[in-house]
């Protein structure tokens, strides 16, 4: 069958969809983000510790879900951002202030994404949001944790961004 010229392809198949945080959506964000994280935490983070960074640098936080075709539908008819239907797999919140009245520092507070998705570039692609809008606000330093989780993810974040102004990655 050929289409005729002109005709609207059909909506590309559900796939990761990434958010910027909206504080106006925190109860139906910071349950699912609070939800994620805690899955590898021995002791979970109080509710404080994330309200503490998302009432702060709300804007530093990404998010990725995948949806369903269900969700799909129902967020090209809406235009939401992320509902209780949809699938959250991967957070990344993260900081930007003067440090000790310093360089203007970043700081990746949190990443986590869920263990079935892990490897496929998501965690690369949050942290980079997060440190390019770090960046665009002239960001002088990201220091990464000196025991990262994952060496994919070390490798990443010492790679030197092709940019005329990036900040410096300290360990």
């Amino acid at each position: 069958m050929s289409e005729k010229a002109g005709a609207k392809s059909p909506d590309p198949l559900p796939g990761p969809r990434y958010v910027q945080y909206d504080s106006n959506k925190e109860s139906i964000y910071l349950p699912a983000i609070r939800q994620l994280i805690s899955r590898d935490l021995s002791e979970p983070y109080s509710i404080y510790v994330y309200r503490y960074f998302l009432y702060h640098w709300g804007d530093l936080c990404f998010m990725v879900c995948l949806d369903s075709a269900v969700t799909l539908t129902i967020r090209l008819t809406n235009r939401k951002a992320l509902d209780a239907n949809e699938n959250l797999v991967g957070v990344v919140i993260s900081k930007l202030e003067p440090h000790r009245g310093g360089p203007l520092r970043g700081y990746i507070a949190m990443l986590a994404v869920r263990e079935e998705h892990r490897g496929s570039g998501i965690a690369t692609k949050l942290v980079r949001m997060s440190i390019d809008l770090m960046i665009e606000r002239e960001a002088d330093e990201v220091p990464t944790d000196p025991q990262p989780l994952d060496s994919r993810f070390e490798a990443e974040a010492h790679r030197s961004p092709s940019r005329p102004k990036s900040p410096t990655l300290q360990q």
